[in-house]
């Protein structure tokens, strides 16, 4: 996958904005074809359905892999601040090791780099 589209990471932004947990996370699932296979946004454990682990809120990697399995080849993964402005985001160990289980590639959309003055 050559870069992030820009259709994607807007998706991706309003997505992340609809979360309620304190990191707003959204996923992207990308099939095999290259074609989006669907969206997820992180909850706090409350409200999750978990195959990462016990005690942990849904990561949106997670919900991605559960929903869409075998048929992912890569998530694209976005975290935004209470701002909106995009932050730093890698997936956790867990979602790492679910991703590499099922040969899925994780990315992360970076935050715009600052121009210096």
């Amino acid at each position: 996958m050559p870069g992030i589209s820009q259709e994607i990471t807007s998706r991706l932004l309003a997505k992340a904005a609809q979360s309620v947990s304190a990191y707003r996370v959204a996923g992207c699932a990308i099939s095999k074809k290259g074609e989006i296979l669907g969206f997820a946004v992180n909850a706090p454990y409350r409200q999750s359905a978990n195959i990462v682990g016990k005690y942990t809120g849904r990561h949106a990697e997670a919900a991605l892999i559960q929903q869409y399995g075998d048929n992912i080849k890569t998530i694209i993964i976005l975290r935004i601040g209470l701002g909106g402005d995009i932050l730093p985001i890698d997936p956790c160990p867990k979602c790492a090791k679910l991703a590499e289980k099922y040969g899925i590639k994780v990315i992360s959309v970076e935050p715009p780099k600052k121009e210096k003055p």
